[in-house]
């Protein structure tokens, strides 16, 4: 839940008049670093689709046990723009 909340945080800043989908993904980043442990690896990607602003986040959770990482199923937020490109 907490890394769809900050893709669609992500989103919801980059699609603002005075920022870009590059503000997006790190205003995401910035959140996750706050509230997910530090042992997690996080990526972003952004991309535009109409009017629409999409911030995608894939995660590597640390080791558990034997298996030496989990991957999270690539999560994805949207906003949509305040102003066209």
């Amino acid at each position: 839940m907490l890394i769809r909340d900050a893709a669609v945080s992500g989103a919801r800043e980059g699609a603002l008049a005075e920022n870009t989908p590059a503000d997006g993904e790190r205003y995401a980043l910035k959140l996750l670093e706050q509230r997910v442990p530090s042992l997690a690896n996080f990526s972003t990607n952004s991309a535009l689709d109409g009017g629409v602003l999409k911030i995608a986040i894939s995660a590597d959770l640390p080791q558990v046990g034997f298996i030496e990482s989990i991957s999270v199923p690539l999560v994805v937020g949207s906003a949509e723009l305040e102003r066209q490109f």
